[in-house]
């Protein structure tokens, strides 16, 4: 009672921290890391064999290629559940904290050991030369055999040419990452075979009409030809909901960059 208002104010914040003598946390803290712990244990259930019912049943998550996927999310989740768990194992005195806190750390010291054995001491380091050339041959080959998607097969067969259509002369004008074009001759009408991996978004066109486009049998791209002489031209064209990610992602990483500034907040008077 003797001390001044704002000596009073102070001693109740220090008397109502969220931290008492001794060293528990209050309840007020894990507000929040229920959506966290569910997504967590949601994806890391996702990943195991338990699961595999799940898989079976939903087609969309047949078409994710492998449950690694989670790991993203485990991952994400983990950091928060990590970050929030920290002030539990650092604030114990007693041995359960000790072990904890070797627990922890050693986990980090097996991830690092392994991050560093794996990735850093097994790459392989190539002369400038014999890099580019490895970047020209490897144009072509087969991918990892986890990134193939469900309409595809590892043994795809080779094209000496950049388009094969039975019958018809090709003539190559354009190619481009993300447009080719080339011209048909007349004749029956088929199917050009592209030296293209097949994906939903490339669009196929002549002067008139867009052209039916489907994946072969090994994940190369098949393209419907009428029977007149006609040019094809190829585009990859981007949905709308990749620009709208885009910025959303910029939106945030500005958003994260503007909350770690040093900015000093002012004392309520």
């Amino acid at each position: 009672a003797l001390l001044p208002p704002r000596n009073q104010e102070v001693t109740s914040r220090v008397l109502s921290s969220p931290r008492d003598q001794s060293g528990d946390k209050s309840p007020h803290s894990k507000v929040g890391l229920g959506p966290a712990i569910f997504l967590t244990a949601l994806a890391l259930f996702m990943s195991v064999p338990l699961s595999r019912p799940i898989w079976a049943l939903l087609e969309p998550l047949q078409e994710t290629q492998f449950p690694w996927r989670w790991l993203i999310l485990i991952s994400m989740g983990g950091s928060i559940l990590a970050a929030a768990g920290l002030p539990l194992i650092l604030g114990g005195e007693n041995s359960s904290a000790r072990v904890k806190r070797m627990l922890v750390f050693g986990a980090m010291a097996i991830s690092v050991a392994f991050t560093f054995s794996h990735v850093i001491r097994e790459a392989q380091y190539f002369p400038s030369q014999k890099f580019e050339q490895v970047l020209t041959d490897v144009r072509g080959t087969p991918s990892v055999n986890y990134w193939f998607p469900i309409w595809s097969r590892p043994d795809i067969r080779p094209m000496k040419t950049e388009v094969e259509v039975a019958d018809r002369a090709v003539t190559v004008t354009s190619w481009e990452p993300e447009r080719r074009t080339f011209s048909v001759a007349a004749g029956p009408a088929a199917e050009a075979r592209v030296r293209t991996f097949y994906y939903p978004h490339w669009v196929a066109h002549n002067d008139s009409i867009t052209l039916p486009v489907r994946p072969d049998k090994d994940g190369a791209m098949l393209i419907s030809i009428p029977e007149n002489a006609t040019t094809v031209e190829l585009d990859f064209v981007e949905p709308g909901k990749t620009n709208f990610s885009t910025m959303s992602s910029l939106i945030g990483l500005i958003g994260i960059g503007a909350l770690s500034l040093p900015l000093r907040r002012r004392a309520k008077q």
